[in-house]
């Protein structure tokens, strides 16, 4: 089994607001993914968040549905000594744009030995995971 691609918050984004700007490239990309899919609860939450927010909550609770159903997404829940291991993660890179969010995200894909992250958000480039497809059109 192929290693798997963690998907993030800012992706489950782009994907569920068609106005998103990167909406197109998102669900264009999603097209060419093989292979397994993970995220985290927390990843949900911020996306669901999102989401709420700028489009209310029945989009919301539409696009937690549709992800809860997809059998090729693995959804990771982060316990105790996951979200330790974020804390420790984020405070040591404080000085950089990295969210808590981002930091227990980053702690579950080197727990899982994941590499590549679908993603709109430069900091996980800047450490060291591959994030796809970010660059701007």
């Amino acid at each position: 089994m192929s290693n798997p691609v963690f998907v993030d918050a800012s992706a489950l984004i782009a994907l569920a607001d068609p106005g998103d700007p990167a909406h197109g490239r998102a669900v264009g990309f999603l097209g060419h993914l093989e292979g397994p899919l993970a995220t985290s609860n927390l990843v949900l939450l911020e996306a669901a968040s999102q989401v709420a927010a700028r489009a209310g909550n029945r989009q919301a609770t539409e696009m937690l549905e549709r992800l809860r159903a997809e059998s090729a997404l693995k959804i990771y829940f982060v316990d105790p000594e996951l979200e330790r291991k974020g804390w420790e993660h984020f405070v040591r890179h404080a000085r950089k744009t990295l969210t808590p969010r981002q930091a227990m995200a980053m702690a579950l894909m080197k727990e899982l030995g994941i590499r590549m992250v679908f993603t709109f958000e430069e900091a996980y480039r800047e450490a060291g995971f591959v994030a796809v497809p970010l660059t701007q059109e």
